[in-house]
């Protein structure tokens, strides 16, 4: 049985975030405290969830909040791990405005903890090959380079393929970034049954009641 720890979950879904070695002679061994640079549990110590724009949208309209005074708000609880600031949009280039955003919230969050890690959603619940997941990190690795990818699978999907989630992982890693998962833990199951060694150890849960 794959090894792995859920540490807080929703009614059938969690965030996890996890590492893993892109050597196929390791596939036993997540990527070490040194290649990360410091242990997990130092990474996930105090996880804040917050989202700025979702699919290109600035979710807090209306109101007289600014990337600057959610960065300041942010900033104040000391996170180790900031996790949803952009919900990537499916297709074309993120805006101006989402890279702004969260540029100043990391900024502003780094002044304060500089070794905190930062991750953004994309969707990888669509019908699409790896190739595609992978050419969209590249675009969105040119305008902010994240820590760490959390894919999100729709609560009502009912298969997800396996192949896909390993090329968006080997391409993750082979520029040391985590990768995570939101979507029904049913179908991660189903992966990790099947032994495909991307998924081999799920470090820590940063979804539903264990958030800060």
């Amino acid at each position: 049985m794959i090894p792995f720890q859920v540490l807080a979950a929703g009614r059938d879904s969690a965030t996890i975030v996890s590492t893993f070695p892109t050597n196929a002679d390791k596939i036993n061994e997540p990527l070490s405290a040194g290649e990360l640079k410091v242990s997990a549990k130092v990474i996930f110590q105090r996880v804040i969830q917050a989202r700025l724009f979702h699919s290109g949208t600035w979710t807090l309209a209306g109101s007289t909040q600014t990337p600057s005074t959610v960065a300041r708000t942010i900033a104040s609880l000391q996170p180790s791990f900031v996790s949803g600031l952009l919900r990537i949009p499916d297709h074309g280039e993120i805006s101006n405005a989402e890279v702004e955003g969260f540029d100043t919230v990391r900024n502003a969050v780094r002044a304060v903890n500089k070794g905190c890690r930062f991750d953004v959603v994309l969707n990888a619940g669509d019908e699409l090959p790896g190739e595609h997941f992978v050419r969209r990190m590249t675009e969105i690795n040119a305008h902010i380079h994240p820590d760490a990818w959390t894919l999100y699978v729709h609560p009502y999907e009912d298969s997800i393929k396996a192949e896909v989630f390993e090329e968006i992982i080997e391409h993750a890693h082979s520029l040391r970034q985590m990768v995570g998962y939101d979507g029904p833990l049913s179908l991660l199951l189903d992966i990790l049954d099947s032994n495909v060694g991307a998924f081999q150890e799920l470090l820590a849960s940063i979804h539903g009641n264990g958030r800060d």
